[in-house]
């Protein structure tokens, strides 16, 4: 999703089944001119970012019901939430500010990489 207008925002939430970021229709990943993004899998599923989330200075919002998992790809926000049942592998080239996480299965990791930006947890 390509979102242009200033401060609009996405909310998207896949209730039963897996999520994924992807390319489709010529469209590459999520961008927005400083709107939020917010993703979900409410009861089952996991959330996969193949392609790009581009918030700038807002934030986004990460919730599954499974795992959240990134493959080399870049989250760029202001602020990142994240909150999971299962494991967490954020290791793109991520921009974020600020960071704050909640894994609920014990045993579970918690992987983010962050190159080119200080970060606050």
């Amino acid at each position: 999703a390509s979102l242009t207008g200033s401060g609009k925002g996405l909310s998207f939430n896949n209730t039963a089944t897996s999520l994924t970021v992807d390319t489709t229709g010529g469209v590459t990943g999520i961008a927005t001119n400083a709107g939020t993004v917010s993703l979900s899998t409410t009861t089952a599923g996991d959330i996969t970012l193949n392609q790009n989330v581009n918030v700038g200075t807002s934030a986004t919002t990460l919730t599954a019901a499974g795992r959240i998992i990134q493959t080399a790809r870049a989250i760029t926000a202001k602020s990142l939430g994240v909150a999971a049942v299962k494991a967490v592998l954020l290791n793109g080239n991520n921009a974020v500010g600020t960071l704050a996480a909640s894994l609920s299965n014990s045993g579970d990791v918690f992987e983010f990489t962050n190159d080119s930006t200080n970060l606050t947890i």
